[in-house]
């Protein structure tokens, strides 16, 4: 295996440790060691630890010096249907997602990461109502302990869920507006957002309106992102209708990690962030076939390497577009991957995930990552482009009349605003040869590339010997002085036939799609 730069203080875990295991053994001798009293998986073992080792100095030292055995340990837990992450964040469970597949149960995360919106409490809440529908033996009476109070409810109608309490006024009125909104005839879910249920940033414009005459209130857009479900979006009605001032929320339901899940046009079912989003995502992959034109086949048996995955539609095209497919897939954002882990478990994809980005060079850098705007989210962020892409974008739906923009004039500013609110995290960059050597990739039929103006790096990060493994590539590329041109010339030297063409969508931008294949464009 190719060893990996990682960004550490020590060489913490490995045989390097090795000059201060003595010490540290003595000065755990110093300590009072019990044997445990609830059963734990040791990293050192992957197995049960036993009362020896955990009354044992020197186990300590071992474990500076050992591996951490995490999926052999998540393997002697079995394939039980409940497990809960005790940390910020996501990063375990998104690995235990991987680890376990299609056997995967229910994952519950129980802190946000440190660089999300969140309330503390909202993100906790939400982590023992997913432990309650998975058949938790949930502790009631030290629930308030905690500095909540539970206040009871009215007795719930026939059908109901133990604590859940009826919509009110507002609420009913509300749920007809979406309801009449979105062109939906089902039960619209509570605790789902907007955004959640088909909902867009176009739509929310035209619920605005819909509220003031409604309700006589005014709602700015970025209150309805805010207050985002029929039961918090209520409540911002009803404190509007009081005459009393709406604090801005303290997280919105949107930028948080979504528990959705979507029926596709196809019938495939896949866990996502917004219904807007995701539909035009599909659109691209599956029913414009993107990344399917010309020549460019998914064989039997191939190989495929999906750099910049978000929630996995492509992943999922691959596995379904031919038999035996095996994909690598790259998504740096955690919420995207999270969400990526899941689909990829669900559908049982033969996949390798890696939450990292693909670059020139091993190293870490900030990712702006926009909740609201997933695609567009980027390790090179330029604000004024971005919003002057989207523009366009709406503009050109606008044009092919595929889009009512009622409304939207008025609230444009505020549109992009909110669409564009951020949360940075820093991501590890690697090259993808180096990921090459360590899978043992020997051929790869296709490439899929879709960076956010990352392409060359992704490029720069292949590795002459690992050209001609490359049989097919397609790449969304941004034409930054003349860049399209270079990427085009550039393929053509590594000895493929190249198509580059802007989608009649893209009009007016910077953005285009490269094809390249081994062999005459067909």
């Amino acid at each position: 295996m190719v060893p990996r730069r990682v960004t550490s203080t020590h060489a913490f875990h490995t045989a390097l440790m090795a000059p201060i295991a003595d010490e540290v053994t003595e000065i755990a001798r110093t300590l009072t060691l019990n044997p445990p009293r609830i059963p734990y998986l040791s990293n050192v073992t992957g197995e049960l630890i036993t009362d020896e080792q955990a009354t044992d100095p020197a186990y300590w030292a071992r474990h500076l010096v050992s591996p951490v055995r995490f999926a052999q340990g998540l393997s002697r837990v079995g394939t039980g249907p409940l497990l809960l992450e005790a940390g910020p964040g996501q990063t375990l469970s998104s690995m235990a997602t991987v680890i376990r597949g299609s056997d995967a149960g229910t994952i519950v995360a129980s802190m946000r990461h440190p660089l999300e919106r969140q309330s503390d409490t909202a993100v906790a809440l939400k982590a023992l109502g997913r432990l309650w529908l998975a058949a938790a033996d949930v502790d009631w009476n030290v629930f308030p302990a905690a500095g909540l109070t539970v206040t009871p409810a009215a007795p719930a109608p026939a059908g109901a869920r133990p604590g859940e309490q009826q919509a009110g006024a507002t609420e009913r009125e509300l749920h007809a507006l979406w309801a009449r909104l979105l062109k939906s005839d089902r039960d619209l879910p509570r605790d789902l957002s907007f955004f959640e249920v088909g909902g867009n940033s176009l739509l929310a414009s035209r619920l605005i309106l819909r509220i003031g005459r409604a309700f006589g209130v005014e709602m700015t857009l970025r209150q309805v992102y805010e207050w985002s479900t029929l039961t918090r979006m209520a409540q911002a009605v009803d404190t509007l209708k009081a005459g009393r001032e709406l604090a801005a929320a303290e997280g919105s339901s949107h930028t948080s990690g979504s528990q959705a899940r979507f029926r596709l046009p196809n019938g495939l079912t896949v866990a996502h962030q917004n219904e807007a989003e995701t539909l035009h995502f599909y659109e691209d992959i599956f029913d414009h076939r993107t990344y399917a034109k010309h020549g460019i086949r998914i064989p039997d048996g191939a190989t495929v390497v999906d750099v910049g995955g978000n929630i996995g539609l492509f992943t999922l095209f691959a596995h379904y577009e031919a038999e035996n497919v095996r994909v690598f897939t790259f998504e740096p954002a955690p919420p995207m991957f999270e969400l990526l882990s899941r689909n990829a478990a669900d559908h049982g994809v033969d996949a390798a995930l890696f939450n990292i980005g693909v670059s020139d060079t091993e190293s870490r850098a900030e990712f702006t990552f926009y909740p609201r705007s997933s695609g567009m989210s980027s390790f090179h962020p330029d604000e004024a482009e971005e919003k002057h892409n989207l523009r366009t974008i709406i503009a050109n739906q606008r044009k092919a009349g595929g889009v009512d923009t009622a409304g939207l004039d008025e609230h444009a500013d505020d549109l992009l605003d909110v669409r564009f609110e951020a949360i940075e995290f820093t991501a590890t960059l690697r090259p993808l040869s180096a990921v090459i050597r360590e899978q043992g990739i020997e051929r790869i039929d296709l490439i899929k590339i879709d960076v956010q103006k990352s392409e060359r790096q992704v490029i720069d990060g292949i590795a002459d010997e690992d050209w001609p493994k490359i049989q097919q590539m397609v790449l969304e590329a941004h034409d930054a002085d003349g860049e399209v041109a270079r990427l085009v010339a550039l393929l053509k030297s590594r000895g493929f036939s190249v198509v580059a063409e802007q989608d009649e969508l893209y009009a007016g931008t910077d953005i285009h799609n490269i094809y390249a294949v081994r062999g005459a464009i067909s």
